[in-house]
């Protein structure tokens, strides 16, 4: 089942549809193509096809291959100034299925976020870009396996099928294997105001839950969009998959706002080709290098072209608007013999059932601020937005910052996540033999601070400079203090108190706020979801693409990932990215009034011109 084609043979031929990237969105796109037998679909990936690694398959084994030099990029940030100038890793997954593959160490989770963040997309000026529309393609791209009736009634659920997909490609499952500690920690958060949801996936995220995983439920491994979207169709006659290939340009010609995307240069091997596309280029390489990609060929910012020598084609913020949730480990520590992962994983292969079928956590809360923060800081906290000098002088960010603002005491909206997990995590300390350990992590889901994703040379192979600018806006800050000392809290409250020996990480000695916040400055991590950096915006807001997701100025050439996403959603963005790929491809072209019309569901006007 390998991919089917070498690089010599694959430019030697034009294709219909070009996607650049075989990842989480590029795979949906080829899928659904070409479904059409009469439509042809090139894909070009730069990493490989591997179907037998246990980092990739394993359920709990998800997160493992980080940084793993075979299948991540293995990117890193410029130095941070807002987390004491460290350089900060950002994997990215280079292999066929992208980060969907080897990022997701909670294997995606089923999250979605709420319904009033998808409707604020529209919001911002995207018709057709709002929840009842996303529920839609959630729905296609999954299938649900639903739990035995004593799931349902021991974890409080009330799944309603009208939220869930029977018939898509991606397996959605329950858990096999819970964290014996973890039915303490979500009666200590339901005591703390955090209340069990029964349907996550409603529409309301807020709350502590039990969450669906993407593992088939059959062979207990992991169901991405390598397994779900590629191998059952790497035999279609209509699609070439070219792995180890490297894009270096999209080829564009024509003048003022009727450029064409004709081809897309790539090396493989050494070597230098073009392929041709007769229809579209789509571009599905993520936050980080369709923005790179972008501005290779002559798409982005004045200055930035001109720096590096590249003949501007049009001007648009390509690499701005970046966006990142921003990640903080508490660890616990409690005494006598430890079943801890570090032990257990002498039993890799026996997974089927036991700890290595499910993810690595028990628990997940969507928290609002109003929950643990006072009604008079939640005020301050508004009040430095407003004096904000981005917020003045910008009003396309003003826009999205209004919204911001409006969720920050909104008890329907989640701005942090909690997840508990029943061992020590990396960077959170140092493991004593014969001790056990549990961890909570905290999440700040819609940071105000704003980073960028530029080239920083005219060589194609050069990694871009990655900014997440993280810790820039002060209010990020002091929601992740906030959420750090109720982490504490939780520790400190039964029932989950009684497991606690100890705090190992960050210690008893962090007391104050400006303690905690420079621990979060020499600790925070990424969550691995970048968006915002080819958003979908009008134009004169800031917008790269619009509601088609067709770069504006041309009149094919579509972007088709997490770039496109406007907004850090309180979630983690894998479902939504898929949903996104399935949702533009069963639009037609057909543009009336500004507003994005599904006038055909044949494969054939799928992505075809747009007006």
């Amino acid at each position: 089942m390998s991919p089917n084609v070498n690089a010599y043979d694959f430019a030697s031929q034009s294709y219909d549809y070009v996607v650049v990237g075989g990842g989480t969105a590029g795979l949906v796109v080829a899928a659904r193509l070409t479904e059409d037998p009469n439509i042809t679909v090139g894909v070009i990936e730069a990493g490989e096809y591997i179907s037998d690694m246990d980092q990739i398959n394993i359920p709990g084994l998800a997160g493992s291959a980080l940084m793993h030099e075979r299948i991540d990029w293995r990117f890193s940030t410029i130095p941070q100034r807002g987390a004491n100038n460290r350089v900060i890793a950002q994997p990215r997954g280079k292999v066929l299925g992208g980060s969907s593959a080897d990022m997701n160490n909670d294997t995606d989770a089923g999250f979605r976020a709420s319904r009033q963040e998808y409707d604020a997309l529209e919001t911002l000026g995207n018709p057709g870009w709002n929840w009842p529309e996303f529920l839609k393609y959630f729905r296609k791209a999954k299938t649900l396996t639903y739990p035995s009736p004593e799931v349902l009634e021991k974890y409080r659920l009330q799944l309603d099928p009208q939220y869930h997909g029977s018939d898509g490609p991606i397996q959605n499952s329950y858990p096999r294997y819970l964290p014996e500690l973890r039915d303490q920690f979500a009666d200590t958060l339901d005591a703390l105001g955090i209340h069990n949801n029964p349907e996550p996936a409603g529409g309301s995220s807020v709350g502590s839950t039990f969450t669906t995983i993407t593992v088939h439920p059959e062979n207990v491994t992991r169901s991405y969009s390598a397994t779900a979207y590629y191998e059952p169709n790497a035999q279609r006659k209509n699609l070439s998959v070219l792995t180890g290939a490297q894009v270096t340009k999209v080829v564009l010609e024509g003048t003022g706002e009727n450029i064409m995307a004709t081809g897309v240069e790539y090396i493989c091997g050494g070597k230098s080709y073009v392929v041709r596309a007769e229809q579209e280029v789509i571009l599905s390489s993520g936050s980080f290098q369709t923005p790179q990609i972008l501005e290779l060929s002559g798409i982005g910012k004045k200055e930035i072209l001109e720096k590096y020598d590249i003949p501007i084609i049009i001007d648009l913020p390509v690499g701005e608007n970046l966006r990142k949730i921003i990640r903080l480990l508490q660890a616990s520590l409690k005494l006598g013999p430890s079943a801890t992962l570090q032990i257990l994983s002498t039993f890799l292969k026996a997974h089927k059932r036991g700890v290595f079928s499910s993810i690595q956590s028990g628990s997940y809360s969507f928290v609002p601020l109003r929950t643990f923060v006072p009604s008079d800081e939640l005020q301050q906290f508004k009040a430095r937005i407003v004096e904000d000098q981005i917020y003045s002088r910008s009003p396309s960010l003003a826009k999205q910052f209004d919204l911001l603002k409006t969720w920050l005491d909104d008890p329907a909206h989640a701005q942090v996540e909690l997840v508990y997990r029943p061992q020590m995590r990396p960077g959170a300390g140092l493991a004593e033999p014969g001790k056990k350990y549990q961890t909570i992590m905290t999440c700040s889901m819609n940071t105000f601070s704003r980073g960028s994703v530029h080239i920083q040379s005219s060589d194609p192979l050069v990694p871009p400079a990655i900014d997440p600018a993280y810790f820039t806006h002060p209010i990020d800050m002091q929601v992740m203090v906030s959420a750090m000392k109720f982490a504490r809290k939780i520790a400190s409250t039964q029932p989950f108190s009684s497991t606690v020996v100890g705090l190992v990480e960050p210690g008893p000695e962090v007391q104050t706020d400006e303690q905690f916040a420079e621990y979060c400055r020499n600790k925070m991590s990424p969550v691995f979801h970048p968006v915002g950096s080819a958003s979908m915006l009008p134009r004169g807001d800031g917008g790269v693409v619009s509601p088609s997701l067709l770069v504006y100025g041309t009149r094919n050439l579509r972007v088709v990932d997490a770039s496109v996403i406007p907004l850090e959603l309180a979630c983690h963005i894998q479902s939504t990215v898929y949903a996104i790929a399935e949702k533009v491809k069963c639009s037609s072209r057909v543009v009336i009034a500004g507003q994005l019309m599904c006038a055909s569901n044949q494969a054939a006007d799928m992505i075809k011109s747009s007006s």
